[in-house]
């Protein structure tokens, strides 16, 4: 019987290795990318931190700069070396477990996401399987728990159109990006539009607009507030906050003129900053500013369509019809006052 020695064996083991697949430069470049956004020192470092624990965790939840080769990584069965002997395959070894956990995705006003026989609806939400989807980052894929299929934008007579079809993770019309509260095609210049205005309509794909638009904004339902309101004037028209100033125009689907009512303080959607009013030797002024619960320019009542500040005597919310930017301020308060009068609007369904 012929013995191999124990060095022979490791020689053909390492003569084996070298003959695999080296990884092509496009996925090398996006391991430099996401080593680079971990904060580890080098590939080495960066290989033992990911391999398990909680390493492995944020590489697969949290360092936003690993998401190209979260995305290359199941299908790259290949290798790259790290150390003399010790080689990564990211097929094996950096790609993140699927979830299976579903979402409900929510409009501003609480409208669900559904699917109902291979359409997308937006409305009330009910708690049903239809209104249950799952996001695979890795295979960019999402699923509607209630009839197995995937999300899928195709093209017919020059016009996008969305429906569910059979998962196929290498079909590029239902790659799929969800970011920045958008539902973004990854393939076609689109994303996911709702009509907030009516209850149970069809959605739709539209050219993807600003992050401020509505009616392509999505979160989980459990995270989108409940106290957002409009506030709209004698005029018909609403307040909006727009670069730390408040204006009125007509509105529309824009967080612009979406406000939080809560602790007494009237917080921007769009800025995430308070209606704030100082005193200077002007008088006192209107802006917005930094949130601060402790902050008494920031406090103010709402009642009998009369929004009054809370700390400062007899100052109200006030729009001059005359001023050709329609800029809002602050003036003293007076009965009746059309240019005070503001109409208060829950904005959740």
């Amino acid at each position: 019987m012929k013995v191999i020695a124990p060095t022979a064996l490791l020689l053909a083991s390492t003569v084996q290795a070298q003959f695999q697949n080296t990884c092509s430069q496009q996925l090398m470049d996006a391991l430099s990318e996401c080593q680079k956004s971990s904060g580890t020192k080098d590939l080495m470092d960066f290989a033992g931190t990911v391999s398990n624990g909680n390493g492995r965790d944020k590489y697969c939840n949290t360092w936003t700069g690993c998401d190209k080769l979260k995305g290359l990584a199941p299908s790259s069965d290949c290798v790259f070396w790290v150390w003399k002997g010790w080689s990564v395959n990211p097929s094996k070894d950096l790609t993140c477990p699927k979830s299976d956990k579903a979402t409900t995705f929510c409009t501003p006003n609480h409208l669900a996401l559904s699917e109902g026989y291979g359409l997308l609806y937006a409305n009330t939400v009910k708690g049903s399987a239809n209104e249950q989807f799952v996001y695979d980052e890795g295979s960019q894929t999402i699923l509607a728990k209630s009839n197995g299929q995937c999300l899928d934008v195709y093209k017919d007579n020059n016009e996008y159109k969305l429906h569910t079809y059979a998962c196929d993770s290498n079909n590029a019309n239902q790659k799929w990006k969800y970011a920045n509260h958008k539902l973004q095609h990854a393939t076609h210049p689109v994303c996911i539009q709702t009509d907030m205005n009516n209850p149970g309509a069809a959605v739709g794909v539209a050219a993807c607009t600003s992050v401020s638009e509505t009616n392509q904004w999505f979160d989980a339902c459990d995270k989108v507030p409940t106290n957002y309101i409009q506030l709209k004037s004698s005029k018909g028209k609403h307040l909006l906050e727009y670069n730390g100033g408040l204006y009125v125009n007509s509105g529309g689907h824009d967080f612009n003129d979406l406000f939080q009512w809560d602790n007494n303080m009237i917080k921007s959607a769009s800025s995430g900053q308070c209606l704030d009013v100082y005193k200077d030797n002007n008088g006192y002024k209107l802006h917005t500013y930094a949130c601060d619960a402790n902050n008494g320019n920031q406090k103010w009542t709402i009642a009998n369509n009369v929004v009054k500040h809370a700390t400062h005597n007899n100052i109200c919310l006030d729009i001059d019809p005359t001023y050709a930017d329609q800029h809002v301020q602050v003036w003293e308060c007076t009965p009746n006052n059309p240019n005070q009068q503001w109409e208060l609007i829950r904005y959740s369904k």
